[in-house]
């Protein structure tokens, strides 16, 4: 005796698998939709804004910047990076754990 004959006769083969069916699509569909949010709010990978150091120099190595013009570049570098490095200390000032009197 079979579980399709213990419940009133059919295949179970045919009762069951529409609904498996409808299961797998279901799980597809979902995980299709999660892939696409996930997609649409990741944050997007930026490139670093101009060049290293170390690329200035091998630009220079290489002929492609003259003296003067790798002067002025890593000039507006180290501008840059001081710029970066003061604005970032005045969003996270720092903190005063213990009163040192």
């Amino acid at each position: 005796m079979t579980i399709a004959t213990s419940m009133g006769g059919g295949n179970l083969l045919v009762d069951v698998l529409p609904w498996l069916a409808l299961l797998a699509g279901s799980v597809l569909v979902g995980a299709g939709a999660l892939y696409l949010l996930k997609r649409a709010f990741s944050r997007p990978e930026t490139p670093p804004e101009g060049f290293s150091l170390q690329e200035l120099r091998d630009l220079r190595t290489a002929g492609a910047l003259s003296e003067e013009e790798f002067e002025r570049a890593k000039a507006s570098l180290i501008e840059r990076v001081a710029a970066n490095q003061s604005s970032s200390k005045r969003d996270h000032p720092p903190s005063h754990d213990g009163d040192s009197r």
